[in-house]
Order: structure tokens, then C-alpha cells, then sequence
């Protein structure tokens, strides 16, 4: 059967309004760029270096890497390709600067429970790995940026800092619990578990000994002691509900 002239067009209208873009404001190349992710600043830094002769490369003495956009392929990791560039030139400086609120909460401003283990912990655990992993001391330093809301940055980072007391305070669990010790192991499904190393990374930063630091003030770390004791012997089902 072929449609008729009024068909056509019905069938136009109705193709039109089910194209997820308004071709008033996009073209459809446009449209698709838009879920397009860059490379981090990180990974270019790394392809540049590796395009220059050994003789040029030890030349540079700083490199200051904006992250300023979601990137592909855990960006919180790329700093690790550094690593011998920074053994090679035993001079060179890499400061890594995090947008946090165009990199890590692109999508949302909002503070919420998953803050720290969703958005923190991956990026600055990553960055005090670096020394473990034979970074040489003092070649790199990690910053969050949120001058776009420092107010929100420095809120974001206080509630990270209660979430590393509450961890430490679960920790304690594996060794004071009157219905026994927890398992280590089993510690970490719980949402108060953020990643190993957490509770101490956070106050490093609010004391200035990390190489992660924050251009916003945040508070020091709470005292454990704000954490009742009481839930030392909590269960690992009343931890999970905390």
C-alpha cells in the first residue's frame, strides 16, 4: 500500500517529536558530542612526554594538569603513568587540579551518603597510592578545586571527614565486640566501610601532611569520641543501617 501525501506528513510529525533533540537548538552532530568524554589532562600529558627526546623531557621542571571535565577510563588513575617521568627528572613538579564540581559532581551538587565512596575516596586514594608506588616524594600533588562553590566544597569534605570517623570507628569492631570480633573481611560490605586507608587519608588532609590537599578550608577531623561507644559492639546488620 503506498501512503498517501497526509500520511507522510502525520508520519513526519510523529518521527519529529520522538527524536531525543530539538532540532532548533542542535543539529544531530551536535547532539551526539554532547555524551562525548575527553581524555584526562593526565593521559595527554603522558603521550606528550613520551613524544619527546629523553634530552627535552628533563627539562621541564613543572607541569600543572587541569582536570576540568569528565574523562574516560578512571581518570583517577591515569597519575600512575607518571610515575617514571618523575624518577627520570628527579626536578620535575606535577600539580593535578581537580574540578570537583565539573569532573567528580558534573551531574549532581549534591552532598549525599555515597559522597565519599563514590566520588572522594577513588580520587584521593589513588593519589596517596602514587608513593607506594615508588613516586619520588614531593614530584606530585594532588588538588580539589570547588571555587565555583567554596562554601559546597568545604561542606562536601567535612561530611567525607565524619565518614572516615565512622569508618575508623568500625575498624575498632574487628577487635571490641562483645558478641565477638567481626571479620575484617566482612567489615567491608558495610556502607561504613569507605576503602582501606580512608581514615587516615582524610585527616592528612585537614592537617596539610597529604600530597592530596583542598583550596577550600574544611574542618578537622571529628573526634572519635563522637562516635558512641555503644556502636562499637554493634552488630554488622545495625552498621549496615547506620
Amino acid at each position: 500500500m503506498i501512503p498517501t501525501d497526509a500520511k507522510l506528513d502525520e508520519m513526519q510529525r510523529n518521527a519529529d517529536t520522538l527524536r531525543p533533540y530539538d532540532l532548533s537548538r542542535y543539529s544531530l552532530d551536535d547532539y551526539f558530542a554532547e555524551d562525548k568524554k575527553r581524555f584526562s589532562a593526565a593521559a595527554v600529558a603522558i603521550r606528550y612526554m613520551k613524544c619527546l627526546r629523553p634530552e627535552a623531557g628533563k627539562k621541564i621542571g613543572w607541569i600543572v594538569l587541569d582536570e576540568d571535565d569528565a574523562c574516560i577510563a578512571w581518570p583517577e588513575c591515569h597519575a600512575q603513568g607518571l610515575i617514571p617521568f618523575c624518577q627520570e627528572n628527579k626536578h620535575l613538579r606535577i600539580d593535578r587540579h581537580i574540578d570537583i564540581w565539573k569532573t567528580m559532581f558534573k551531574t549532581s551538587w549534591n552532598v549525599m551518603a555515597t559522597t565519599s565512596n563514590q566520588y572522594i575516596a577513588p580520587w584521593l586514594m589513588e593519589a596517596v597510592g602514587l608513593l607506594d608506588l615508588d613516586m619520588p616524594q614531593r614530584a606530585f600533588r594532588l588538588t580539589f578545586i570547588g571555587d565555583m562553590s567554596l562554601s559546597r566544597a568545604t561542606q562536601t569534605f567535612n561530611v567525607a571527614l565524619k565518614d572516615a570517623t565512622w569508618q575508623a570507628a568500625l575498624e575498632k569492631c574487628t577487635s571490641v565486640n562483645q558478641y565477638g570480633q567481626l571479620d575484617p573481611a566482612i567489615t567491608r560490605i558495610s556502607p561504613a566501610f569507605i576503602m582501606a586507608g580512608f581514615p587516615q587519608a582524610m585527616p592528612d588532609i585537614a592537617s596539610g601532611i597529604s600530597i592530596v590537599r583542598c583550596d577550600s578550608p574544611i574542618g578537622p577531623m571529628p573526634r572519635e569520641e563522637e562516635v558512641p561507644r555503644r556502636h562499637f559492639h554493634w552488630s554488622l546488620n545495625k552498621w549496615e543501617r547506620k
